[in-house]
């Protein structure tokens, strides 16, 4: 109390006053803490004022179109043998997911195109295969009907047959299946 009265104050005196001050509010800090309901942004201010502003956007690609490419052909000049397979099963990946997004959507103009991509990926014999079918494909993408009824029962049908492991005959397999049809 004495420094704080005092009329000719020193640079030591304010030095001193600022330490005081500081370990006062060091103090009460810790005492908001330690009070019910005190958490870490009591004892940090930074912590407390963390998620006050607004949030940065993320900074969108600055290169053009352009330089993109360059950079494309750049990075294609250095890679290694092993590393052009990794990219050539890169583009095969985009080729099967052009096709099974084609069937999702069922966008039936997309065929012939994808047919043409696929020739030149790794994906050739598949392409042909759909090339030498192209009638039936087209029908599977316009259609609503589809067979996955059956073919759930099937696998419903050879999952009971594994399980029984050859123990029984078609007359106890039908009993199984009848049976858990009615539960």
């Amino acid at each position: 109390m004495v420094l704080i009265c005092k009329d000719k104050k020193t640079g030591d005196n304010y030095t001193e006053l600022d330490a005081l001050r500081r370990q006062v509010e060091s103090l009460a800090k810790v005492r908001r803490y330690e009070a019910p309901g005190g958490h870490s942004g009591d004892l940090n201010d930074k912590v407390a004022n963390r998620n006050a502003g607004e949030k940065k956007k993320a900074k969108k690609n600055h290169f053009t179109a352009d330089q993109a490419a360059e950079l494309k052909a750049m990075f294609l000049d250095q890679l290694y043998g092993y590393q052009e397979a990794w990219f050539e099963a890169l583009s095969f990946r985009t080729v099967v997911e052009g096709f099974h997004e084609m069937i999702r959507r069922k966008t039936e103009e997309d065929l012939v195109p994808w047919i043409e991509r696929g020739r030149g990926s790794l994906v050739a014999s598949f392409a042909n295969g759909i090339a030498r079918d192209v009638a039936a494909v087209r029908a599977a993408i316009v259609t609503s009907w589809s067979n996955g009824q059956t073919e759930g029962q099937i696998t419903k049908l050879k999952l009971v047959k594994r399980q029984m492991y050859g123990r029984g005959k078609l007359d106890l397999l039908e009993a199984r299946l009848v049976g858990t049809a009615w539960l």
